[in-house]
């Protein structure tokens, strides 16, 4: 329950603290859905989302979203707490999944701490309130991983089964970003319980990766041949030069501290404090798999929230120390006090955590403060241009808050980062901004009215943005300014 209670508080607002571009993304989906079968929604609405939908790009089975939606309908309208709530939830359910692993692998007291710090590590709170596929994959991770522990305990063709397809669901979610730490487990396990040998060419190991890998393996099919969406994710995924420059190792690390912190360095020593046994082959196949899953998804792994799967393994790879902890206070203290002081540090490291949160999340968006502003503009914005179908849109986070809050689609304008990287092809000269303009103008499904620019003062970009103020001013009327907007009307031009 108090895990829960830290989690709720401000639940209701726009998620301004924790990657807010993919928290939108699931918004726009979930309302988008929502609307196509709520058929008392006023036609611009429908359309708007419709749009919205559209134009979003995503690798994940909509699961969440469309759970979220169905909420809404149950519910009785669009609520920004609902999908947060069944982010919250899912992340939680988690923890009861740890708890159960931990206790077959650690003393009972250790399990309890290992399960506290991966309900109350600050980073973790900030993620599992976020409105993405992440907090529904770690807890279907960690149910996979109790699901294959149980198989081991006591083989049988029932158990294989729900391991196999607890891990489908898991590969499903979030396609691939789990695969070598469910089959890193698998394999350990396999190979302390039975061998090499009987692990690799054993029809059980067949079994498990038919049935855990074809869910997973059709959608992408389906995803790269048929609906597209997948396109050039491989490109987007696969970079393995990166793994000869420093900078990567430096940006892996750096994300991995953003995670778990200085607990990194304690959970390796614990690791490595283990002797042979269950609980040493478990946590091989956790850390060799987020290895392998690094080494292979490098443009992934350099963005903190991929190393989310990190948790847990540092969660029950602090227990050996914890343990040792314990059994120590067993020789010097009471039982009393021990269970005292076992006490006294649970509800120290939740108060902590819950401070550490509140700081945390102010530093990770010094703008979060300001959220409800943000969203009065949005607003405002959407309102003056009559909440357009067809706009042109430079603004934060890829426009998603502006679009959903404001009630508006369109085009976004990239900002040069995405620019320089995504559309100068090796060879060939920089774009002119008329080139660009005209060929974002080109790939809308109609003629666009306007253009908004929000000011984005965060990412580096508010030259860039005054520059195409500039530009577009010399062309276009300009309709309302505010204090961090421009509208410009595309429908009229200046003699």
């Amino acid at each position: 329950m108090v895990a829960f209670g830290v989690r709720i508080l401000h639940i209701d607002e726009p998620p301004g603290e924790f990657q807010p571009t993919r928290a939108y993304h699931g918004f726009i989906m979930a309302r988008a859905y929502y609307y196509e079968a709520l058929e008392s929604a006023p036609e611009w609405k429908r359309e708007i989302a419709s749009l919205n939908k559209q134009a979003e790009y995503s690798a994940e089975p909509p699961i969440l979203d469309l759970t979220a939606s169905f909420a809404y309908r149950i519910l009785g309208g669009e609520h920004i707490w609902i999908p947060r709530i069944l982010a919250t939830v899912c992340w939680i359910a988690g923890g009861i999944f740890l708890y159960l692993i931990a206790k077959r692998i650690l003393p009972a007291g250790a399990a309890l701490f290992s399960t506290a710090f991966y309900l109350f590590l600050p980073y973790g709170i900030l993620a599992s309130r976020s409105f993405q596929p992440d907090p529904l994959m770690i807890m279907a991770l960690l149910f996979s991983i109790f699901a294959i522990l149980r198989y081991y305990e006591q083989p049988s063709t029932p158990r294989l089964v729900i391991a196999a397809l607890a891990s489908a669901l898991t590969l499903f979610i979030k396609p691939g970003v789990c695969l070598f730490q469910l089959f890193g487990v698998f394999v350990s396990l396999g190979i302390y319980k039975q061998g090499l040998r009987r692990t690799l060419i054993g029809p059980h190991s067949a079994i498990f990766a038919v049935l855990s890998l074809l869910p997973m393996l059709i959608y992408v099919l389906y995803g790269t041949f048929v609906a597209g969406f997948f396109g050039t994710q491989v490109e987007r995924t696969l970079s393995p030069h990166l793994l000869l420059q420093p900078s990567f190792w430096a940006a892996w690390l750096l994300q991995i501290n953003i995670v778990v912190g200085p607990y990194f360095i304690v959970a390796l020593l614990g690791f490595l404090m283990l002797s042979k046994g269950l609980a040493r082959a478990l946590l091989i196949g956790l850390w060799v798999g987020y290895l392998i899953f690094g080494l292979v998804f490098t443009n992934q792994i350099i963005h903190d929230y991929y190393s989310l799967q990190l948790i847990p393994v540092v969660a029950l790879s602090l227990g050996p120390i914890i343990a040792l902890i314990i059994d120590y206070l067993a020789q010097v203290a009471t039982q009393r006090y021990q269970r005292a002081a076992i006490v006294g540090v649970l509800l120290l490291a939740g108060l902590l955590a819950v401070g550490a949160s509140i700081n945390y999340r102010h530093h990770y968006d010094a703008n979060a403060l300001d959220i409800d502003d943000k969203v009065k503009m949005y607003e405002e914005v959407g309102g003056i241009v009559n909440h357009s179908a067809s706009t042109l849109i430079s603004a934060p986070d890829y426009g998603e808050p502006l679009k959903y809050h404001g009630w508006l689609s369109g085009e976004v304008w990239p900002p040069w980062d995405d620019i320089d990287d995504g559309e100068k092809n090796p060879g060939t000269s920089e774009l002119t901004m008329e080139e660009r303009l005209d060929k974002l103008e080109a790939k809308s499904e109609y003629p666009p009215d306007y253009f908004v620019i929000i000011r984005d003062l965060n990412y580096g970009r508010f030259e860039d943005q005054t520059e195409l103020y500039e530009f577009l001013g010399k062309k276009h009327p300009i309709v309302a300014e505010g204090v961090d907007y421009w509208i410009f009307d595309l429908t009229k031009s200046i003699d």
